[in-house]
C-alpha cells in the first residue's frame, strides 16, 4: 500500500478483567475488545487520505498525484485484511478543523460496507481517532468526544494527558449520563453506522471494560518527559485509572514531537521502562511477551 496512506501502529494491550468474565461464544460488534479479553496484541494503520502535497522536514515536495475520492479511500481501506483496526489522528488538532473530511471517510466506509450484519453485527475495521487534550477545558472536551462518537467510532484517544483527573473526564464524555458520565443524548449517525436503533446504541456504547457488555475502547497517551521518567509518577494511572487499558508510547509521536530519534539516543530504553512502568506490578514479563508478539507479527506482515 501506498506509504503515506498507511503508516503502522502498533497497539499492544492486555484486558483487566478475570478471565472468568470471557465469552469466548460471544461476537463483538468491536473485535478489537475480542483481543483485548483474550490478552492479545493488535494492530492498526492509519486509514488511507490523500497526501498534504508537503514533505517530511528538509525533504523535497512529494510528486503530485491524483486526489482520491472518499470512496476510493474507504474502499482501500477496507480492502487491507492486515489491520485490527483503523486510527486517525486529524482531529487532535481541533475537531472543528478536521471533523469534515474525517465524517466523510466514515460515511463512505458504511457505503463501502464496514459493517458485516451476518451471522452478528460486525466491524471488521473498527475506527479509532483522537481527540484534542481534555485539560484545561473540560466542557469543550466532553463537546469533542461526544462529536467524535456520534460520527460512530469505536474508540478515542486521550493526548497529552496530565493526570487522572483528566482520563476521569474523558472517560466521562465518552459515558452517556444514564451510566454516570456527561455525554450528551444526541446520538448523530452512530447507531446507524453501528447498524443498531438509538435505544441499542445507547446500551451498546460504553466504555469497556467499565462496562463489560460495552463496545467502545479508551486509549491514553502521555507525553510529559517526566512523567515517563518515574514509575512512581504513574501510580495514578493504575490506581485511579486502572481501566483505561491501553498506554500508547509509540516511538513515532515521540520522533514527530523532536524528543527522540537523533536528539534522544535513549529513547528506546525509555520506552522499555515506560512499557515497565504502566503496569500493574508483576505483569512486566507478560507484557514483554505480548510486546514481542506484536513486533514479530508486524515483521511477518512486512515479509
Amino acid at each position: 500500500m501506498r506509504a503515506h496512506a498507511f503508516r503502522f501502529l502498533s497497539a499492544v494491550a492486555v484486558a483487566a478483567v478475570p478471565l472468568a468474565l470471557v465469552h469466548a461464544q460471544r461476537s463483538r460488534l468491536n473485535p478489537t475488545i475480542e483481543l483485548l479479553e483474550q490478552k492479545k496484541p493488535m494492530f492498526g494503520v492509519y486509514w488511507p487520505s490523500n497526501p498534504s502535497g508537503r514533505g517530511r522536514a528538509g525533504a523535497p515536495p512529494p510528486p503530485a498525484a491524483p486526489a482520491k475520492t472518499p470512496g476510493e479511500l474507504a474502499h482501500e481501506a477496507l480492502a487491507y485484511r492486515g489491520a485490527d483496526f483503523l486510527f486517525n489522528g486529524a482531529m487532535e488538532g481541533g475537531v472543528d478543523r478536521a471533523i469534515g473530511p474525517v465524517a466523510d471517510f466514515i460515511k463512505a466506509t458504511a457505503d463501502a460496507g464496514a459493517l458485516t450484519r451476518t451471522p452478528a453485527l460486525r466491524l471488521a475495521h473498527p475506527l479509532m481517532v483522537k481527540t484534542p487534550k481534555i485539560a484545561p477545558d473540560t466542557a469543550k472536551a466532553t463537546d469533542n468526544i461526544s462529536r467524535e462518537l456520534n460520527l460512530g467510532v469505536s474508540g478515542i484517544m486521550f493526548v497529552e494527558v496530565e493526570s487522572a483527573d483528566e482520563v476521569r473526564a474523558g472517560l466521562a464524555a465518552m459515558r452517556f449520563k444514564s451510566r454516570g458520565g456527561t455525554r450528551p443524548d444526541e446520538v448523530g449517525g452512530a447507531p446507524a453506522y453501528w447498524g443498531m436503533s438509538e435505544a441499542t446504541y445507547r446500551q451498546k456504547a460504553d466504555v469497556w471494560p467499565l462496562n463489560p457488555e460495552g463496545e467502545l475502547v479508551n486509549w491514553t497517551i502521555v507525553r510529559n518527559r517526566r512523567r515517563q521518567r518515574h514509575r512512581r509518577a504513574l501510580a495514578w494511572r493504575r490506581n485511579a485509572a486502572r481501566r483505561v487499558h491501553h498506554d500508547h508510547c509509540g516511538r513515532r509521536t515521540r520522533v514527530r514531537s523532536g524528543r527522540m530519534g537523533e536528539r534522544d539516543p535513549d529513547g528506546a530504553r525509555r520506552l522499555q521502562r515506560i512499557q515497565c512502568a504502566v503496569r500493574v506490578p508483576g505483569d512486566a514479563e507478560r507484557h514483554r511477551d505480548a510486546h514481542e508478539a506484536g513486533l514479530q507479527r508486524l515483521r511477518d506482515e512486512l515479509g
